[in-house]
């Protein structure tokens, strides 16, 4: 395994332990690579052009006042909590204040803890990046880019740092996490065949 995942974890992390805690073990400490799922390909083609659409959307629709500038794939890593990533995009406010933007493809998403969570643990590295509170983001989905707002409470923010702490720890423990992922969470899985069959 890599050490260096020992140490920094991906953001994206956080939504896959919110799904199963099992992944992050697999994918990293087993190191299992299964085939990507068909619609990862499509959430990349679609984050290129949500990034280019949304430099043309008024602010207005995010009930934002003031001007803004947009910025996409910024790379943020902590160097106080075990975490790291590349937000899909941010807002820099004309008076400081920064909101971090996470796009999905599905026109029908909704929004899971694991999402809300992803989308705080930008927030925290934003926070340390900028030296400033982080209070809002915004997921959007859908071809039409509707959005749902986020508040980033210390509640969430503490739960982020908990989970990285929980996934750190497997690794050093070696011990395979206990899942409450229902039937239907793991048929929607790939790593179905590897936990089923070898655990």
């Amino acid at each position: 395994m890599d050490s260096s995942n020992r140490e920094s974890l991906p953001v994206s992390y956080i939504r896959q332990f919110c799904f199963c805690p099992r992944i992050p073990f697999l994918s990293v400490f087993l190191e299992i690579k299964p085939p990507p799922p068909l619609w990862v390909k499509d959430g990349v083609d679609f984050h290129e052009k949500a990034a280019m659409l949304q430099k043309r959307r008024k602010l207005s629709k995010f009930n934002l006042s003031g001007k803004g500038v947009f910025k996409s794939n910024i790379y943020l890593k902590s160097s106080v909590y075990p975490i790291h990533g590349i937000a899909d995009g941010i807002f820099i406010m004309e008076d400081g204040e920064i909101i971090p933007l996470e796009f999905k493809a599905q026109d029908n998403f909704v929004a899971s803890r694991g999402h809300i969570l992803q989308l705080t643990g930008y927030a925290i590295l934003l926070e340390e990046k900028f030296q400033r509170e982080v209070k809002q983001g915004f997921i959007l989905y859908g071809k039409k880019g509707k959005s749902l707002r986020v508040d980033f409470t210390e509640e969430r923010k503490k739960k982020v740092i908990e989970i990285a702490q929980k996934i750190i720890s497997s690794f050093e423990t070696g011990l395979l996490p206990d899942s409450p992922a229902t039937s239907a969470q793991c048929g929607q899985c790939e790593f179905l065949n590897f936990c089923g069959d070898r655990f």
